[in-house]
């Protein structure tokens, strides 16, 4: 089995749920490496009615394939919504062409070979967190995520690195906090997290618990709907999200219950609720727009697809190595 400890990101949005938050807690595991359906139902639901924007496809896969830790939205919903544009955070992901990229943007990602080559256990080196016990073994960036690196030990005894950002704390509980627009969990007195700052998000505290969150417009649910084929969301705190299907030659659609979608030509929601990310060899089939799109995960640096279950998105699959 392997584990993935933390999320880069924890929004998910419209059919799935309402929120903007960006940080949180998760774990995986590999579940096969040749596991896929497209689940089309309607006719004209095909590969060759679809559009795609090819650079939003290859940040996704990136964004996700390149990351260490488990994250919050699959691939597919990452396309299809075009979400990396929808977040000041998230968008320097958006030009990304390489796992370097991706790293630099988000501070952390898999150790490389002069970080953990023939050396094992955890360490701090010039503010950067490497976990070379890591599976995968990963490093933290503080000085991109905000605080001073240190080496900390969980509840089994193992050691991981992490980013000091509050000097003193008293907190008892396992939840964590806002100081200012710091995201902390107070651990021995000092508080561990990261800036929010960093990826253009603001702390907050919501029913007790903090985490970051991307600055929206407030609004009530009854601005909710298509606006042209750009998805309007009101999420569960009360922020007016907007999501550009058309940017990724999608529509959006609102279904009877509102619920809405961003759809393929010819698709349906039904088509987006049907269809799920899988692998065949070395391809990554994702849903875009309810069309199951094929990623050859070789031309993107990767060796094979892998297929994941994750209690946040259920069963998705991956570019690795």
């Amino acid at each position: 089995m392997v584990t993935r400890t933390l999320t880069a990101a924890a929004l998910a949005i419209l059919a799935f749920s309402a929120c903007s938050q960006v940080l949180g807690l998760d774990d995986y595991q590999v579940v096969s490496d040749s596991e896929t359906n497209n689940g089309n139902t309607s006719e004209n639901c095909s590969l060759a009615s679809l559009s795609p924007n090819e650079q939003v496809v290859r940040s996704c896969v990136l964004a996700s394939s390149c990351s260490p830790f488990v994250q919050s939205v699959s691939i597919s919903t990452c396309v299809t919504i075009n979400r990396q544009a929808a977040f000041t955070g998230e968008n320097c992901t958006i030009t990304a062409t390489s796992c370097d990229d991706v790293d630099s943007c988000r501070g952390n990602g898999m150790a490389d070979s002069g970080q953990c080559d023939g050396q094992t256990g955890v360490r701090c080196q010039d503010n950067i967190g490497i976990n070379c016990d890591g599976n995968p073994p990963y490093f933290v960036d503080c000085s991109v995520r905000g605080g001073t690196c240190e080496v900390l030990t969980d509840e089994t005894g193992d050691p991981y690195p992490s980013c000091r950002v509050v000097d003193a704390c008293d907190a008892t509980d396992d939840l964590s906090h806002c100081e200012g627009n710091l995201l902390y969990g107070c651990t021995e007195g000092k508080g561990y997290g990261v800036d929010c700052s960093s990826f253009g998000t603001v702390c907050m505290e919501v029913d007790g618990e903090g985490s970051c969150y991307y600055p929206a417009p407030d609004c009530t649910e009854d601005v909710q709907g298509c606006s042209g084929n750009v998805a309007r969301y009101c999420s569960s705190v009360g922020d007016l999200l907007a999501f550009d299907c058309g940017s990724v030659g999608l529509a959006c659609t609102a279904t009877e219950s509102g619920d809405l979608y961003c759809v393929a030509p010819g698709c349906t929601p039904d088509d987006v609720n049907n269809c799920e990310e899988g692998c065949s060899g070395s391809t990554l089939n994702i849903c875009y727009g309810g069309v199951s799109y094929p990623v050859d995960c070789t031309e993107y640096g990767f060796s094979r697809c892998a297929t994941y279950t994750s209690d946040t998105l259920g069963s998705y699959a991956a570019c690795t190595d």
